[in-house]
C-alpha cells in the first residue's frame, strides 16, 4: 500500500494532469507504528482423542494475545503462534 501511494504522490507532484489532477493535490499522511507485534511459533501436540483435522484459536477479552494452530501432519502436531 505504501509503493501505491508513495506512486500516486510521485506522479501528482511531477504534474498536475496526474490521476487526481481534477481534484485538489493528493497527499499522503503518515503516522508513527505505535502498535508493535511481537510473535513466536510454538509447536503444539494435541492431547489423544482431540480432533486433529480443525485448527485451534484462542483469544484475550482485550485482543492483545492471540493464539493460533493450524495442523502440520496426521498425527496431532500443530504449529501455533502467538501473538501478542
Amino acid at each position: 500500500a505504501r509503493s501505491v501511494a508513495d506512486a500516486i504522490e510521485a506522479d501528482d507532484a511531477a504534474t498536475r494532469r496526474g490521476l487526481f489532477s481534477r481534484w485538489r493535490r493528493f497527499r499522503v499522511t503518515r503516522y508513527e507504528d505505535d502498535n508493535v507485534r511481537v510473535y513466536k511459533t510454538v509447536p503444539m501436540k494435541l492431547p489423544e482423542g482431540w480432533r486433529g483435522d480443525i485448527n485451534h484459536s484462542s483469544r484475550s477479552k482485550d485482543g492483545r494475545v492471540n493464539f493460533d494452530a493450524l495442523p502440520a501432519d496426521g498425527e496431532g502436531n500443530y504449529c501455533g503462534v502467538l501473538l501478542l
